[in-house]
Formats: C-alpha cells, sequence, structure tokens
C-alpha cells in the first residue's frame, strides 16, 4: 500500500479533517516543545474514540507502518517525535478529551488519554477533592503522556509519581485489540497488574486510551517557606527533619541551586528574591493537613502548621543547615503560587501580581534570630518572597 492509499484508508476511518498530510499542517506536531528534535510522518491522525485508535493501529500494524502516539507534545526529551524515516505516523490523542465519568464515592475519575491535566485538577476541585500530579505544563501537557512517561511533578513526595495514582487504564495492543482494566477498586488483589506494564512504556507496548485516577480531599490548612540551605547533605536532613515534625504532611520539598533563581530573575526582573541573599542553594519546604483543626488557629492567633514550620525552621538554624529563611504565614495559595513560579516556569509576572495583591506576613529568620534561638517577625507588609 503506498503512503497516499494509507492516507485514504485514515480518512475513511476518522474523517479527512483529522487526517494531517500538508507539511505546514502537521509542522508543530513533527517538532518538540524546544525545538531540539524533529521527524518526519506520513501523516498526523486524531482519532475521537478508542474504536478508531483501535483500527488505525490495527492498519499500522497490517502495513508495517510505525506509530507515534502524542499527547500536548510538552516532552523535553523527543519521546513524542517521530524518527527521519518518513515511516511513521503521529497518533495525536487530542481530541479525546472527555471526562467519562467521575465517582464520589470512590474518589476518582475516568478520564481519556487527551484530556488535558488542569482540566482533571479543575473537575477534581470542583467536588472539593485534588488530583494531586502537578507540573508547569499542566495547562497544555495530556494525561495518556503523563501516564506513558509515569511523570513525577512537584508533589512526588505525599503522593507518589503517575502510576501511583493510576486505578486503572483502557489501552489500545500493538495489533488493535482494546483491553479494559478500568476499575475504581484500590484493593485490587485479582492476578497481574498489567496496566503497570503500560504505565512508563512510553508507547511501546500499547496506547493508552482512557484511565481511573485516584484524587484525594483537599488540604484544609498549608504552611509554606523558603530557606537558604547550607549543602545538599544538609537539605536531606532538613527534608526528613520536615517529615518528623509535621507527621509525614510534607507534600513538596525542591532543592533548587541559585543558577536556576538567577536564570529566573534575568527573565523577570521585576520579581522580587526569594531571600535577601540567595546562598549556592535554597529549599522550597510546604507541609499540608486535611483536618480542619489545623485550619483553626490557637488561641495565640497561631496557625498548627505555621508553628511546625517555625519548629522545624528554628531546630535547623541551631544545628546550622540554613542560614536564612521566610515563612508565608497567611493567604497561603496566593504566595505559594508566586513560589512556584521559580519552580514551574509559569509567567513569573502574573505570579507576582497574584502576591502582590494579598496581605501577609513574612515570617524571617536572620543570624540574629539564631543566636536567640528564636523566630522574630517582620512587620506586616504586602511581599512577594521576602520583597517590600
Amino acid at each position: 500500500m503506498t503512503h497516499d492509499d494509507l492516507i485514504a484508508q485514515l480518512t475513511s476511518l476518522c474523517g479527512a479533517k483529522y487526517v494531517l498530510s500538508d507539511p505546514s499542517e502537521m509542522a508543530p506536531h513533527l517538532t518538540d516543545w524546544r525545538g531540539h528534535y524533529s521527524g518526519q510522518a506520513i501523516a498526523v491522525v486524531k482519532p475521537g474514540s478508542t474504536e478508531e485508535v483501535a483500527a488505525i493501529v490495527k492498519l499500522a500494524n497490517q502495513e508495517r507502518v510505525a506509530i507515534v502516539p502524542q499527547g500536548g507534545n510538552t516532552s523535553l526529551c523527543g519521546g513524542a517525535t517521530p524518527d527521519q524515516s518518513g515511516n511513521t505516523l503521529v497518533l495525536s490523542m487530542a481530541r479525546m478529551d472527555r471526562i467519562r465519568h467521575f465517582d464520589r464515592p470512590s474518589q476518582s475519575i475516568t478520564v481519556e488519554a487527551g484530556c488535558i491535566l488542569e482540566s482533571i485538577q479543575q473537575a477534581a476541585e470542583k467536588e472539593g477533592l485534588i488530583f494531586p500530579l502537578n507540573f508547569g505544563s499542566r495547562g497544555t501537557c495530556r494525561i495518556g503522556g503523563n501516564l506513558s512517561t509515569n511523570a513525577g511533578g512537584l508533589n512526588v513526595l505525599r503522593y507518589g509519581n503517575t502510576r501511583a495514582l493510576c486505578l486503572g487504564l483502557e489501552v489500545v495492543t500493538a495489533t488493535g485489540e482494546v483491553m479494559d482494566l478500568l476499575s475504581p477498586l484500590k484493593k485490587d488483589n485479582t492476578g497481574y497488574d498489567l496496566k503497570n506494564l503500560f504505565i512508563g512504556a512510553e508507547g511501546t507496548l500499547g496506547v493508552i486510551t482512557a484511565a481511573t485516577m485516584q484524587l484525594f480531599p483537599e488540604p484544609k490548612a498549608m504552611a509554606t517557606a523558603w530557606a537558604g540551605v547550607r549543602d545538599i547533605n544538609a537539605a536531606i536532613d532538613l527534608l526528613q527533619r520536615a517529615q518528623a515534625i509535621s507527621g509525614g504532611n510534607v507534600i513538596a520539598f525542591e532543592l533548587m541551586p541559585k543558577s536556576i533563581i538567577d536564570n529566573v530573575r534575568r527573565h523577570y526582573p521585576d520579581v522580587a528574591e526569594p531571600l535577601e541573599n540567595v546562598p549556592p542553594f535554597s529549599a522550597l519546604i510546604e507541609i499540608a493537613s486535611t483536618a480542619e483543626a489545623d485550619a483553626q488557629p490557637d488561641e495565640a492567633g497561631q496557625m498548627p502548621l505555621t508553628l511546625q514550620m517555625e519548629e522545624l525552621l528554628a531546630s535547623a538554624f541551631e544545628d546550622e543547615l540554613i542560614n536564612d529563611a521566610t515563612i508565608a504565614a497567611n493567604a497561603p495559595v496566593a504566595v505559594r503560587q508566586a513560589k512556584q513560579a521559580i519552580r514551574t516556569g509559569m509567567d513569573m509576572g502574573l505570579a507576582a501580581g497574584l502576591a502582590f495583591e494579598i496581605e501577609a506576613y513574612n515570617r524571617t529568620v536572620t543570624t540574629a534570630d539564631r543566636r536567640e534561638g528564636v523566630l522574630a517577625f517582620n512587620e506586616k507588609r504586602k511581599a512577594v518572597f521576602t520583597g517590600e
């Protein structure tokens, strides 16, 4: 079968609108997000259902044509980019973006592989739940790609990689058969755990077409801190202390070299630095609790998680693990969004604007505080990180 004949067959399966063979139309699908890798393809096919995916895969298998599954094409490693052979079909999952079922009792959601990560997060939030997988490309990446690469993201410490969030899959095998492994059941000890063969396989064993993902209760309280750490070993010690003091409630711990912060500042000079003197290494720490009691201040007006964070930083200061720190005590969501901007690569100008709109107490540890063994309070001010 010639390439033209193959395109004609694909058109009969999916419709002419969803089979791209014009070079200008295919171009965005043939290059990775950074522009480091590029390839060639017979066509870009956009199926609208699992049945169409199965038919495409059967046809490609019959004609010995390679398939490159593609989600949001946000890969930084070229995994969703075809090679230069020109004997490849790019299988774009963009049209398969529906939420099939939301199961509140089991706290799970079944979505198609082309569903954008942020759409899943928003659907969960409407029900007072969260889908904790999170990274900078959440507005464009798709859950099928997240599963195929077993993506990690910002909250791995608490919730695990994408594999740990998946309850079941629907997959089209390399020969075009559909495997329905969808299930909201958590305690499933029935035989082989086949879904885990496909998670992280990057499409080499089959094409993921749908998934049932685990949701979690939304945190009621959160504390966020930024600390300058002595070195990497000190950061490891700081993480272990944070886990112990918070009762395992650390949801994020990001270690960043100064070069990353300098790079952000170079592109977004109006955003204040997180600390007055940024050290060679910094750590962003987040602890969160789903308990209502942790969202209520004590008799002195102190928030429980903020007190835990203060205890952590005070002990770390005394043992010279850190040399400076700041805690966002009020309006944690807005401040957290601003601080996350450094690690997610989102628009820093927007993040700074969000943070400037809120009033926050920043509690800053100084050298004098270490000598006194306590944390001192800065006066109330509008701030991004420690910027005034």
